[in-house]
Parts: structure tokens; sequence; C-alpha cells
């Protein structure tokens, strides 16, 4: 916890009123970039269609906004609020103020009798972001700490116990010397199951996808179907739909292992150890790819869930499933390392280096290739010929076959490297842009270009420009080698501005921005 520490803020006064200016108010405030990391939580449309035909004209709100704007102090609240009410459900009521009617309470939807509350607790600000920004770490520049003791002695633990069953690696989950209790959070995942039930069926395509992504992989025997009994040595993890629409699987499936009842209460994530960070740095990465004159790429299809999990870890990767009726449900759990933990990256490392250590001294130069230059899940390498190239990424696709894992997408700037993966078999990237790192990598002509798609986005859509959203649209282009400075630069300069701004003597400032800001004298 941060120890109080003394603040200057500037101090404004402005009015606030009604539409028809009929009731003003003169508000005294302090400036801050955050009030509260809390969403605004705008009534439902049931809620309003009450108001309506009680004849009671509700204040007018906006779906835009997501973030608290002015806190207004208890001092004037008798200001705003006439007094009289009306009851409207069971917890919820209409108050009349001078802006018109306003529910205050709780929110029932259909058959619903669940009381629930969110504690929500967000240290990041604008600052905060404003130091990632410049953060070396941020561009992947800094070097890497040296591996602690502790990590080293996690690695060794991992290594004893790690187990080649079959064709596939078996391994403990890494957990903390001091675990704390855990919960089982059955009562949770239930209920986000039940809301995300809700929502599938009101998308009957979506929720095709979803379905069809658990039956593949009880095929693949990826999760099987478990016992339904609820013990303590188990945990159930809540799961819920990312939808990517321009991505050739637009549903993606999210587990949430930080979940937990309350706060103060261990989730899954709590008790587990995160592992050290085995990642190469970025812009070794880069260089390493580009001295070559033949370059390729591949990524390991389902890297996470090529790693098997020890029998007496798999209660804790429970979730709730489809049943065969309606409305009822099963329980299944991973039998394979999930994306969701916090220890699941480190896992994946831990066991590639583990696996490609046998190949140290039989193949040293294909060793040495994925010791340095595999970004979690991907291949970026070269070499100045085509021959070797085409060794090196079989001897790749071969040693990762060993360990259950497939390299697959194979890419290269060399249209005859890409035939001659399609006559050995491999499998080869068919499209035409393919991600480098967080960049994009056009094979056919050997070009990398930066990712500016939120760029663009943001650049189309502005209508407000603010000191949030201008932070946003400069951290949105990930560039670790800089070809971006000479536009981004202006953007950075403006943002190091703001922070010698006060407040009357922004306006020009702000009138040639076009930034929406309240300045000028009040009266």
């Amino acid at each position: 916890m941060n120890e109080a520490s003394p603040h200057s803020y500037p101090v404004v006064e402005f009015f606030i009123s009604d539409k028809k200016q009929e009731n003003k108010i003169k508000v005294c405030c302090l400036v801050t970039d955050v009030i509260t990391a809390a969403p605004l939580t705008t009534p439902s449309s049931s809620t309003n269609k009450q108001m309506k035909k009680l004849g009671l004209l509700a204040a007018e709100s906006s779906s835009g906004l997501t973030e608290v704007g002015i806190l207004i102090g208890v001092d004037y609240f008798w200001q705003i609020v006439k007094g009289s009410n009306v009851q409207l459900g069971r917890e919820l009521y209409a108050v009349s103020t001078i802006f018109g009617w306003m529910p205050v309470g709780l929110q029932y939807g259909e058959g619903e009798f669940v009381y629930q509350s969110s504690a929500i607790v967000n240290f990041s600000c604008v600052q905060d972001s404003l130091r990632s920004l410049w953060d070396l770490d941020f561009m992947g520049l800094s070097e890497n700490s040296a591996i602690s003791n502790e990590e080293k002695e996690t690695i060794e633990c991992f290594e004893r116990g790690i187990r080649l069953e079959g064709d596939r690696y078996s391994v403990d989950l890494l957990w903390k010397s001091e675990m704390g209790q855990l919960e089982n959070n059955f009562e949770v995942a239930l209920r986000r199951f039940k809301n995300l039930r809700n929502r599938l069926n009101r998308n009957p395509e979506i929720f095709e996808q979803y379905k069809n992504v658990i039956e593949e992989q009880i095929k693949e025997s990826i999760v099987e179907e478990c016992s339904q009994e609820i013990t303590e040595s188990s945990y159930f993890m809540p799961h819920r739909e990312i939808i990517k629409p321009n991505e050739t699987t637009s549903c993606r499936i999210v587990y949430d292992a930080s979940s937990s009842r309350s706060k103060g209460v261990n989730s899954l994530n709590d008790i587990l150890d995160v592992g050290p960070n085995l990642s190469p740095l970025v812009l070794d990465m880069i260089l390493k790819f580009r001295k070559f004159e033949i370059a390729f790429s591949g990524d390991i299809a389902k890297a996470f869930l090529m790693i098997g999990i020890s029998e007496k870890d798999r209660d804790y990767l429970k979730f709730l499933w489809f049943g065969d009726n309606e409305q009822g449900y099963k329980t299944l759990r991973f039998k394979r390392l999930p994306f969701g933990l916090c220890c699941s990256p480190a896992i994946l490392a831990m066991t590639i280096k583990y696996h490609i250590k046998k190949y140290k001294s039989v193949n040293p130069e294909c060793f040495e290739m994925l010791n340095s230059s595999l970004y979690v899940d991907d291949l970026y390498y070269g070499s100045d010929t085509i021959e070797d190239a085409c060794r090196l990424s079989t001897d790749a696709v071969n040693i990762f076959k060993d360990a259950g894992m497939y390299l697959r997408k194979l890419r290269s700037n060399s249209e005859k490297l890409n035939s001659l993966w399609i006559e050995k078999g491999h499998k080869v990237g068919l499209t035409r842009e393919s991600k480098f790192l967080d960049m994009i990598w056009i094979s056919e002509t050997d070009v990398i270009k930066l990712n500016c798609a939120f760029l663009n986005k943001n650049l189309d859509t502005i209508s407000e420009a603010t000191k949030r959203i201008i932070l946003q649209t400069v951290a949105s282009v990930y560039d670790p080698i800089g070809v971006s400075q000479p536009f981004i630069m202006k953007m950075k300069i403006l943002l190091q501005k703001f922070g010698l701004w006060d407040w009357i003597g922004t306006k020009l400032f702000l009138q040639k921005l076009k930034m929406n800001g309240y300045f000028g004298d009040p009266n």
C-alpha cells in the first residue's frame, strides 16, 4: 500500500444546470486525471420503459460515457435532489432531481434474485501509461535481468518433475511455496455460466462455434468429463467468449483463473507462481531474423494445449459446460495446459528448453536457433542459403514432433524454400501477411511493416480529442525499431506539453487542438 503524500490540484468553479437553464448550481471542484476506475452504469431499458409509463421524465444520459467525469460532494446534494421519489421495484426508486428523474438502487432482470457487488481497484492512470510509453521495457529494448536464485530453483524443481508420457510431456502446475487457502469458486463459475448461456442463446452462430471448440477438444483428449462432486481440492474456472470478426475463428474461449467470490479470497492464479521470464529480447530477435538472406518463420500449433497436466492437478482446472438438457450443465476439466493460468507462459518456455537441450550436442546449430529465436510459440530465423534454411527448419519440425508439438505455417521470403517445404509435406502458411512479433511480415516482398490498424481506426473515428485518447493513439503503435518516430515524436512532444498545462492559461492551446475542456470565468 502506498503511503499518503501531499499533492497540489487546480481548483475550478463552474455551473451545472438542467437543459433549460432553469436551475443553476455553482460548484467548486479539484481537477484530477482519474476519479474512479468504476464504470458508469446506465439504467436498463426495462427501467426506462417503466419510468416512461409512469410519466417520469428521465434525466438524460449518454451511452458513450463510461467514466465518472464529475464527483459532487454531499454539500451540494440537496440542491440537486428535490426529495420526492417513486418506488419502481423491490429495491429500485426513481428520485426527482433538477436534471429529471433518476433511478436509484438495485436493478433486477426477470427471474433474478441475486445480490452482486463489485469492487474495482485500478491504480493505472495517465501518468502510469506515460511512464510505460517511454520505458525501454515497453519497446523490448532493455536488458533482461539475470535469472534470480529463486527462479533457478523453480526451473530445477520443474525439470525434476517433468515426465515424457508417450509422445507428450506431462508437468505439474507451478505452485507458490506458501499457497494459502483456495476455495472451489463453484458459485461464481455457475453464475457466470448462466449469464454466458443467456448471451449465447441470443447468437446461435457464435453459440455453435463456441460448442465446436470444446467438442473438438474432447475428441482430442484435451479436456475430459469428470465427477460433479465439489471438493476442497478443486477450482472452477469461469469462461467467456471473445469475438474477433476478422479472424478465421471468430469466436475464442477465454478462461478466468483469477476469479474469486470476493476481495481477499484467493483465486487459482493467486496461489500459482508466475515463474521465470525466459523470452529473448525483441531487438535481438529482429536483428537475427533480418541478418540472413533467406528468412523463415513458423509457429507451434496450440502450443500450450500440447503439454499434459499431471492427474493430481487436473481438478484445479475444472469448468462448467452445457448439459444434455437446455438448463443443465456438466463438469469438464483440462488434461492439458490452458492459456489462462499465470504460470502457463513459463511452463511452456521451460518445457521447450528442457526438450531442446537433448539436441544440444547432436544438433548444436538447430539447438542454438530454437534456444535464442523462439518467442513463446513463434519461431523467427533464417540462413544464407536455401539448403541450410531447409535443413534447419526441417530439423526444428522433427525436434518439436518428438515432444508432441507441431511446427506449422512455415513461411519464407524464398519461393524455392516454400516449394521444398511442400515437397517434404510440411504445413506452409498460405496468407500473404503474417504476424512478426507485434508487427506484420509480408514474406512475398520481404517487407516488415508496423501494425497501424488501431492507429488508423482511432484517427478515423476520433470526434473528441482528450489527453487519454491521444496517449492511447501514440501507445497503439508497437515500433521496437523506431521507423515511425518522425510521426510519433510530434505526438510525444504534445504529450510532454500536457504536463506543463495550467488551467486558464491553456485556453488558446485547447482551442487550437479543438479539445474538450472547461475554462473561463463561470460568472
